[in-house]
């Protein structure tokens, strides 16, 4: 019975509701073109449009990013989701939409270097509508971009800050999977 549920949720995101984007769980239904590589969004293509109201919360005519945060591995976390949101995110600020499958490490690592006001939490299992989105692209190796190094330094900066934390060690940077 779930599955018939759950087919019949996703085929009515697909073809109904006025919204642009439409996010339930990790399945992003979308008018508009995707153009940038991201593994953990499901990204599915909305047809014509019938004019039947879909069950879900409307967020807005405000744009936000949308950061979909479903793993538990915090190499992967900081590596191929986080790292490339934040470097967009600091030149463009914008109020974040989070999805976290209950993880307390990342909820409060985002809200060290993000303001809470600028965080909205999202429930995996509800559905949400949006009219404007951004979506980051995921990374996969740091050194790609040339001031990573600098930023992975602002980050430790802005958290320490955060939490009155100083640092008495070394001032060395070194970053891979194996050192995160």
């Amino acid at each position: 019975m779930l599955k018939v549920k759950d087919l019949l949720r996703k085929f009515l995101y697909a073809f109904a509701g006025n919204a642009n984007y439409i996010l339930y769980g990790n399945e992003l239904f979308t008018k508009k073109k995707i153009l940038v590589k991201n593994d953990r969004i499901h990204f599915i293509k909305r047809m014509s449009l019938l004019p039947i109201e879909v069950d879900s919360k409307y967020l807005g005519d405000e744009e936000f990013y949308l950061l979909l945060i479903h793993t538990d591995n915090i190499a992967h976390f900081f590596h191929d989701v986080f790292f490339p949101f934040y470097r967009q995110w600091r030149k463009n600020k914008k109020r974040v939409c989070v999805s976290i499958m209950r993880d307390s490490f990342q909820r409060e690592f985002l809200e060290s270097l993000i303001d809470s006001k600028d965080l909205i939490f999202l429930d995996y299992d509800k559905a949400y509508s949006f009219s404007r989105l951004i979506v980051t692209p995921e990374g996969r190796d740091l050194q790609i971009y040339p001031d990573y190094q600098e930023i992975c330094r602002e980050i430790k900066a802005i958290c320490f800050a955060k939490h009155g934390i100083s640092e008495v060690r070394n001032k060395n940077l070194i970053y891979g999977r194996n050192e995160l």
